[in-house]
């Protein structure tokens, strides 16, 4: 997948990045003495596929504990109830 890259030709700085190619020729038409646009083709990578092994894993490490769990010892504090007045006014 390519884009192309809006260059002010007097500073060298990107000004934007597009998707289209009339997005890019637009923009240089707004400055087209300072600007210009070039076409950028990223490299495309290799993929690879890995998987996964799970050795050594001990019952119940996968995923997080439900949400009633409850740690023995340890104090439920609640948190107090809001006493601000509702804002409506948009």
């Amino acid at each position: 997948m390519s884009y192309y890259v809006i260059v002010n030709l007097n500073t060298g700085e990107n000004v934007c990045q597009c998707a289209l190619l009339e997005d890019a020729q637009m923009m240089v038409a707004l400055n087209p003495a300072n600007r210009a646009y070039r076409k950028v083709t990223p490299l495309n990578d290799a993929v690879i596929d890995v998987e996964s092994i799970v050795e050594n894993a001990l019952p119940g490490q996968i995923g997080l504990p439900p949400g009633n769990y409850k740690i023995e010892g340890q104090k439920i504090y609640k948190l107090p109830e809001n006493q601000q007045i509702p804002f409506n006014g948009l």
